[in-house]
């Protein structure tokens, strides 16, 4: 669903919708702040985010919001904006999705960006050819690309570490978001807000258990 189209028509279609039977709705937010939106192109802001997860959290449905972490122009502030965001949906019953980066497709606008950094991954074709293409693209910015391919690079160990610690032998869906912005906020030096969040989780843990 579009959250401008629910922040301003909302609240009756929820509830006719809760009746219908829904019990989830997926937003493509992408991003807690007004100007990395205003970089994608979006036609939404986050204040019509917001009040839409309001409205679809007290008509009893679970939003389930969609998030790119590392878009190209992100910022240390607008990304610290995003996940500190997106803790409070979490605490608020709202489950949160993300993606790392942006794809590097033909025909997008960032694609025709040179200056972006990107990442390649190379394919075998048969036994001899390799193509070899640009996969993603990483934040301009030095010290958020610095974090991403940190994450890039090292999340399988972070993840080993995580499962470890909670003495869990898989990461659910709904906890994946969580191992990334408790990354996210051991690396940027946040020691508080880490801490919130892994009161958070202990509790999700105990639900799946």
């Amino acid at each position: 669903g579009r959250p401008d189209v629910f922040a301003h028509a909302g609240k009756k279609i929820l509830s006719l919708m809760k009746e219908a039977g829904f019990r989830m709705i997926m937003y493509g937010v992408e991003s807690f702040s007004n100007k990395t939106l205003e970089y994608f192109g979006k036609k939404i802001n986050k204040e019509d985010a917001l009040k839409a997860i309001n409205l679809t959290i007290g008509a009893g449905i679970v939003p389930l919001i969609y998030i790119i972490l590392f878009p190209p122009y992100i910022t240390r502030k607008e990304l610290i904006e995003t996940v500190d965001l997106c803790v409070e949906q979490l605490f608020s019953a709202a489950e949160v999705s993300i993606t790392s980066f942006i794809m590097d497709l033909p025909g997008s606008e960032f694609y025709y960006n040179k200056s972006l950094k990107r990442v390649t991954k190379e394919y075998l074709i048969g036994n001899e050819l390799i193509l070899r293409k640009s996969n993603y693209i990483f934040p301009y910015d030095k010290q958020m690309f610095n974090l991403a391919w940190d994450v890039y690079t090292n999340y399988p160990k972070y993840e080993k570490k995580f499962k470890e610690y909670y003495r869990i032998q898989h990461v659910p869906g709904r906890v994946y978001s969580f191992i990334f912005f408790d990354i996210i906020y051991k690396k940027l030096g946040l020691k508080s807000k880490q801490k919130r969040l892994r009161g958070i989780l202990r509790n999700v843990i105990e639900d799946f258990r």
